[in-house]
């Protein structure tokens, strides 16, 4: 195709310079279009038998709400009586949280 002064002549790692377009190329070098066929994608028969393949639908989680805590009548709820009397007998605040069940 050089010889035929199509493409440029090498430059080593650059592309050549095409000086040929399809309106001047033979007809024996015009390279014909891929014909695209629609074809059907097969399937592989063992996919249907697979345990994968048996999807399980999950049940939704539903989250139920704690009941409102009353305070009391010095305006403290169980929970927080709870976190002060643990708190009180060692000063830890981490473990007093967790014995009221604080998340």
């Amino acid at each position: 195709m050089e010889r035929r002064k199509f493409i440029g002549t090498y430059q080593g790692d650059k592309p050549r310079e095409v000086y040929a377009t399809l309106q001047l190329m033979p007809k024996e070098l015009k390279v014909a279009a891929p014909e695209i066929r629609n074809v059907p994608k097969k399937i592989p028969e063992r996919s249907n038998d697979m345990e994968r393949s048996k999807t399980k639908k999950s049940v939704p989680v539903i989250d139920e709400k704690p009941e409102p805590e009353i305070p009391d009548e010095e305006g403290l709820t169980p929970k927080q009586r709870i976190f002060i009397m643990e708190y009180l007998r060692d000063f830890n605040t981490t473990r007093a949280a967790m014995a009221a069940e604080y998340s």
